[in-house]
């Protein structure tokens, strides 16, 4: 029974009606090879061979293999390898997204739909050629070692553990030789596609020189959500600086292609008489049109471009692709300098994040400290010069100055709020929250408790949710299965924070272990193994920290589910009740911030107030009143409860400027504003018959 199942699942699916294959033992047997008939020599095995010596994935190329690697494709010819091997890639990455269907349906075993047909090996017959790697070891037909199969993620099983995936790593580890464009191109496809197992790209990358290897490390370490792909990235960024006699942060700005972006923040892409322009304000606001011969503009390719520039045009579309992924991986760069505090001298500064016509786009709109001798001043970039927060121009010599990302802890709640108003005034939208950045101070109850904070303590949160959270944001969540605490190493120091939780069985199962909810406990710090007391922890440290466990909370939690009002065991319905209607955090007081400097600005503001944690919406049929924290809406005057599920994407919403980017809630609250102030227009039966009720 056994046996037929390995060969159900390791041997051909296909039936292939070209010619059979060869006993692969033969010399040069013809193969059903990339589903043709492909007559393939001992060169080709040789070749073969080496390559799969490469057969676990911490075992990296040394200079010794890419020298034999590079003689053996010197015998089969480099044209006819680039044919093959470009092919022989695309159809692994199509397969490896096969196995990945078959994995979530069927589980591991059923999953690696491996590519040995290619290559003549079938059930029951291993080619010698396979053999002198791993003798007889070697699973008859299937190749992989049954043990070590079972912890593979499903991109993995076939990567590393079918003979196709492995063949594979040989090919695109051939990019270090050959240098070719194609084959670097299917590298970055593989490691955008597959961030996560991403080791050979990483190690493929390194070998480059620093104004190719290093963006493309850096734009993987935006994708990456694994620990240790994360160290191995940090690790290569650093050994590339050194080779430079740079240090990784020094690198890492160094090299930043500006991929022929304009000082107008325009890629402009030539097809003829007919232009392709893509104009980047910031993230968030950026358009592509195309300007015809006779200066006429419109969103879509013309009909023209498709029919006799279509390589171009695949071109432009790619270009566009990677400026907003390096866009993307910029900002999670510029945004760690908060925890890493990076000082750049001046001229430096200027060239680097002033004058870079791609890093720019990101700079412009941030506050950075210069600081000298006999200067410490808070500037920002705005219409050609370093303004304070007052908008005035500085105009002293900042030559002597060293630069830092500004951080708004430790300063005067009045000079903050002379940021904001700057922001809000001039529209500037920045990549992430600065000026209204939240700051969280230790409270005289955490001094009390001294080693711990129980802060944010007692919550409900949906532990997937918190998992795919805790990625995004640098933690790591596998704590909460192992020993319940979810845990954030600080980038660049001996730093360490801890969120303690517990599983909680409301009813559901998570998708990957146990129940689907986690009740939450303490935050505790630590440097290196040694716990330490609240009052050594530092201050921005500590700030960062709760931000990031505030925003866990304020996402995550089942207080922001409306449909939680009737659900649940007695316990989770008082908890989402106090959630709903609780005081606001300091994520949440930000928020309400935003929404008192907007909504005056806006149509509605007649019919609104503010009253404590609530937004107030008078209506023409009934009043309302908005949690700013949780968006959960009580109806005025008996606080009946009203269930609304917002739509974000409404035109209304999108014409609303909003500082920063990264708060869902504060779009739902003010959607919900904007429906509410005209509840006689509501035609959703399901919102209308709750007003009704009364």
């Amino acid at each position: 029974m056994f046996d037929k199942f390995i060969k159900k699942f390791i041997s051909s699916p296909k039936n292939n009606e070209s010619k059979p294959a060869n006993d692969a033992n033969q010399a040069d047997p013809v193969l059903t090879f990339l589903n043709s008939n492909y007559e393939i020599t001992s060169d080709w095995f040789e070749l073969f061979t080496h390559f799969i010596l490469l057969d676990q994935h911490n075992k990296m190329p040394t200079k010794e293999w890419y020298t034999e690697a590079e003689s053996l494709i010197e015998k089969v010819g480099k044209d006819e390898f680039m044919k093959i091997g470009i092919q022989w890639i695309k159809d692994c990455i199509e397969k490896s997204k096969e196995d990945q269907r078959r994995f979530k349906h069927l589980g591991p075993m059923a999953a690696n739909d491996p590519m040995q047909e290619n290559l003549g090996v079938t059930y029951g017959n291993t080619p010698d050629w396979v053999r002198k790697v791993y003798g007889e070891d070697a699973f008859e037909g299937g190749f992989f070692k049954l043990q070590q199969y079972f912890a593979l993620n499903h991109f993995q099983n076939y990567f590393y553990q079918s003979l196709g995936g492995r063949i594979m790593r040989g090919f695109i580890q051939s990019a270090v030789i050959l240098k070719d464009p194609q084959l670097l191109e299917l590298v970055d496809l593989l490691a955008l596609t597959n961030p996560n197992s991403s080791q050979d790209p990483i190690h493929i990358y390194s070998q480059f020189e620093p104004e190719i290897s290093v963006s493309k490390l850096t734009n993987l370490k935006a994708k990456a959500k694994n620990k240790n792909i994360l160290k191995r990235i940090d690790k290569a960024i650093a050994e590339v600086g050194k080779k430079s006699g740079l240090s990784k942060a020094e690198i890492e700005e160094s090299v930043i292609p500006d991929y022929g972006i304009n000082d107008q923040g325009e890629y402009i892409f030539q097809f003829g008489a007919i232009k392709g322009v893509f104009v980047i304000k910031n993230l968030k606001d950026n358009e592509t049109f195309y300007v015809l011969q006779n200066g006429k503009k419109q969103k879509t390719a013309p009909a023209e471009l498709k029919d006799n520039y279509p390589d171009q045009l695949k071109e432009f579309k790619k270009k566009i692709k990677e400026i907003k992924t390096s866009l993307s991986s910029q900002r999670v760069r510029i945004e760690e300098f908060f925890l890493t505090s990076h000082s750049i001298p001046y001229k430096t500064f200027v060239k680097n994040y002033i004058t870079h016509n791609l890093i720019r786009i990101l700079s412009k709109d941030l506050i950075w400290n210069f600081k000298s001798d006999d200067k410490n001043v808070n500037l920002l970039f705005h219409n050609g010069q370093f303004v304070d927060s007052n908008g005035d121009p500085f105009l002293e010599n900042l030559d002597e100055c060293s630069v830092t990302l500004w951080h708004p802890i430790g300063f005067e709640s009045d000079y903050i709020l002379s940021w904001r108003s700057f922001l809000i005034k001039n529209e500037i939208l920045q990549a992430f929250k600065q000026a209204f950045r939240e700051i969280y101070i230790i409270t005289d109850a955490e001094l009390n408790t001294e080693s711990y904070s129980n802060r944010f303590a007692s919550h409900i949160l949906n532990k997937d949710h918190v998992a795919a959270l805790c990625k995004v944001r640098g933690w790591s969540p596998s704590g909460i299965i192992n020993n319940g605490k979810v845990t954030y190493r600080i980038p660049g120091t001996d730093y360490k924070a801890e969120y303690w939780v517990s599983d909680l069985y409301l009813g559901e199962h998570s998708k990957t272990y146990g129940s689907a909810h986690i009740s939450t406990d303490q935050v505790r710090f630590y440097k290196k193994k040694d716990q330490l007391p609240l009052s050594e922890v530092p201050a921005l440290i500590f700030s960062e920290v709760m931000r990031d466990i505030d925003l866990f909370v304020g996402v995550t939690s089942i207080g922001n589910d409306p449909e939680w009002h009737d659900r649940g065991g007695e316990g989770a319905q008082g908890y989402w009740s106090n959630y709903t209607n609780g005081e606001l955090t300091e994520r949440s007081k930000i928020r309400a911030e935003i929404l008192k400097n907007l909504i005056p600005k806006m149509k509605i503001a007649n019919k609104c107030s503010f009253d404590g944690k609530y937004l107030k919406v008078k209506g023409e049929v009934r009043n309302y009143k908005i949690h700013m924290g949780s968006g959960n809406i009580l109806m005025e005057p008996n606080d009946q409860y009203l269930c609304i599920v917002p739509d974000r994407s409404s035109s209304k919403l999108k014409k609303v400027f909003i500082p920063f980017e990264g708060d869902n809630m504060l779009s739902i609250v003010i959607s919900k504003a904007l429906l509410l102030a005209e509840d006689d227009k509501i035609k959703d039966p399901t919102i209308t018959r709750q007003i009704s009720m009364k």
